[in-house]
């Protein structure tokens, strides 16, 4: 379905009860995913408004991502809990399987058909799991430019190419390509 833009529009997404920290939108602008301060994730159908389905976490929401087709939704936690979800039925997929506390991710994205996702984090780390079973399996860490004195690197977007490399760019302003 193409979307024409409609002037003057605007659609009012109410069910938030406190900041909306993040959001996501499928590739065909159908359905939308938000989280927000008062650990609720939403998913909106887009064109009216309306809540499709909730899910409640314990903590603060800090990431959101739904993947193109928007049938996979994933919410993250301050805490360092990931969960993905079948958006239609709203049944749990996984859980991602983090091995220490409090892990945020500074960027996300589904790779590989959606059957993988590729996380990153403000301390120049980057996560490859399994969608279906939350298991990690892969780790990299983004190198630091040796001309800054800054020790740290946030991942500000990750990917992975059709060869199956992965891309990062992080506050050092490097890109770097892991095979």
């Amino acid at each position: 379905m193409s979307l024409s833009p409609q002037k003057n529009r605007l659609i009012q997404f109410l069910g938030h009860q406190e900041k909306v920290n993040s959001v996501s939108i499928s590739a065909d602008g159908e359905t939308a995913l938000s989280g927000g301060n008062d650990g609720k994730i939403i998913l909106w159908n887009s064109q009216t408004g309306q809540p499709m389905q909730q899910w409640q976490m314990d903590s603060r929401i800090t990431k959101v991502l739904i993947n193109d087709s928007g049938s996979i939704s994933l919410a993250a936690d301050i805490t360092g809990n990931a969960n993905l979800w079948h958006s239609n039925s709203g049944d749990s997929l996984s859980q991602l399987d983090i091995k220490r506390r409090q892990m945020n991710f500074s960027a996300v994205r589904f790779v590989k058909n959606d059957t993988q996702l590729l996380t990153g984090t403000p301390s120049k780390e980057i996560f490859l799991w399994q969608v279906d079973s939350g298991k990690q399996t892969g780790h990299w860490q983004v190198q630091l430019s040796k001309n800054t004195q800054n020790r740290g690197a946030v991942v500000y977007s990750a990917a992975m190419t059709t060869q199956g490399s992965i891309v990062s760019i992080s506050s050092q302003g490097l890109i770097e390509y892991w095979q």
